[in-house]
């Protein structure tokens, strides 16, 4: 069910709103209805990025938590959805939201985005996160800057040091490509 869920959500058909409404009446399990009421709003709100950031703060669900972030990653040029991954990477309890946030972060792909990026690599994390693996790194505080440092490298072809304060310089002019080209032609396009 969720793979039909999710496919119909991905190709937008807006013929399965009032069957996916139908559906939730009917109150199906709590997983089932928490992932028709995601796609139900990606299909049919008018501003589903509120709407799913008021699903995400009141989800308890941890794996549905994770398709929420994943959900508002469609709507990456959204300054609300980098607030939503950049609170969820500095203050989540659980090591697995925190890590798919900051790679959000990277995917988004924002000035502002990359700029958070930064701040977090001077972010000291707890130890003491929740895990669904035993397979956790063993020092996370070194796992997740190593992480941030990786992505930031990557994604601006940049070889600074893995220092928040190097990066946050480095970064204050620095656009990414969408963002660069879109202030080119704004350019190009005045009289």
């Amino acid at each position: 069910m969720e793979e039909m869920l999710e496919a119909l959500r991905d190709i937008g058909d807006k013929s399965a709103v009032e069957p996916i409404k139908k559906y939730i009446a009917t109150k199906p399990n709590e997983k089932i209805a928490a992932i028709a009421k995601r796609v139900l709003i990606q299909l049919d709100s008018e501003d589903p990025v509120t709407e799913l950031i008021a699903l995400y703060k009141t989800e308890t669900y941890e794996f549905e938590q994770a398709n929420l972030q994943a959900a508002l990653l469609y709507y990456p040029k959204e300054a609300r959805v980098v607030e939503v991954m950049a609170s969820t990477a500095r203050g989540s309890d659980i090591f697995f939201l925190r890590r798919d946030a900051i790679y959000g972060l990277d995917q988004i792909n924002t000035h502002q985005s990359l700029l958070t990026l930064a701040n977090l690599m001077g972010t000291t994390f707890p130890d003491d996160l929740k895990y669904t693996s035993k397979m956790a790194p063993k020092d996370l505080n070194d796992y997740f800057h190593q992480m941030i440092y990786g992505l930031l490298k990557n994604r601006t072809g940049k070889d600074l040091p893995p220092d928040a304060e190097q990066w946050k310089k480095a970064l204050a002019n620095y656009l990414p490509k969408d963002e660069s080209e879109a202030a080119n032609s704004t350019e190009s396009s005045r009289p």
